[in-house]
């Protein structure tokens, strides 16, 4: 909008920018992970109450041992995949303390391990809807479920892969208020390596974001079209009148060219031939074909269908 000079009105000047996204070795799965980290600030939100903002980082493999460093107690879980193998969720202390606790909880000095212990219920409906996020990730990628299997606190007790074996480590910062943590989630690498060769094969992305991919989307779209309203029309022939249509009078017949075949037209565009029969009291049409295309249609029919025998007169 153009302002004159006169107008005293004072205006900020805005610039339009454009956004950055770094991807690593696989594209794919940081794909993945950045879908992971916008669907978690959601989740935070309606489960915790937390606002937050999210930032995933490139997926990279390390080995095993490097995942878990025995010198930490932190939370893990320990999850089934696909194929029967284990992966880990490790979050860090400091979050799980500021979701259990509160103003007047007595247990913010307890070890780690008491604090698990003691809001286990808690933990694991904060647990389960990441990784929900986590799977919801891969829609129109893949399918990627993980079961929970174990909670522990010790690195020890979370060896369930060997020490030399390679993992794939997804990993997405968040930053609440004054506290930075972060989800790491480490996948075994010989999983996902006979899928990668052919997701890069592939030059087009799907989108970043989720919005658009719905669950039902059958459901929706037969519940759009039961709720609208549609204008249905039977054509049983056609009247050729000319010049004589000014001289039409009250009670006059007029001959119809038909073949005997009716046409339905829906909002005024023709979608059906059939013939005129009679359902009860009622005229009806039975449809014999589509005019577009060769589908058959969804619209049931109640009452028996009876032709009416077009008289040559």
């Amino acid at each position: 909008m153009l302002h004159p000079d006169e107008s005293q009105l004072e205006i900020e000047n805005h610039s339009l920018v454009e956004a950055q996204l770094s991807s690593g070795r696989y594209r794919w799965l940081d794909l993945v992970a950045r879908r992971w980290a916008i669907l978690l600030e959601d989740t935070l939100y309606s489960e915790l109450r937390m606002m937050s903002t999210t930032e995933s980082r490139p997926v990279v493999w390390t080995r095993f041992e490097d995942l878990c460093d025995p010198a930490m107690e932190r939370p893990i879980f320990i999850f089934e995949t696909q194929q029967k193998g284990k992966a880990l969720l490790l979050l860090e202390s400091d979050f799980v303390r500021s979701v259990t606790s509160s103003e007047d909880s007595e247990d913010q000095g307890d070890p780690l391990e008491e604090v698990m212990k003691n809001h286990q219920k808690k933990i694991l409906a904060m647990v389960r809807p990441f990784i929900k996020d986590f799977e919801r990730s891969w829609t129109k990628i893949g399918e990627y479920p993980l079961e929970l299997k174990r909670i522990t606190t010790h690195p020890k007790r979370a060896q369930v892969m060997l020490p030399f074996e390679r993992c794939l480590v997804f990993q997405v910062e968040l930053h609440i208020g004054e506290m930075n943590t972060a989800l790491t989630l480490g996948i075994p690498f010989s999983e996902l390596h006979t899928n990668l060769s052919d997701f890069e094969n592939c030059r087009v992305l799907p989108p970043e974001s989720l919005d658009h991919y719905h669950e039902n989307n059958e459901q929706e779209l037969l519940q759009v079209l039961e709720e609208s309203k549609h204008s249905v029309t039977a054509k049983l022939g056609t009247l050729k009148l000319g010049k004589g249509i000014a001289k039409l009078e009250e009670g006059e017949v007029l001959p119809i060219e038909s073949d005997g075949q009716v046409t339905l037209e829906i909002n005024g565009i023709p979608c059906f031939q059939g013939s005129l029969g009679s359902t009860g009291p009622k005229y009806s049409v039975q449809v014999q074909n589509r005019i577009q295309n060769q589908s058959r249609s969804p619209l049931s029919q109640d009452g028996e269908f009876k032709t009416i025998e077009w008289s040559q007169s």
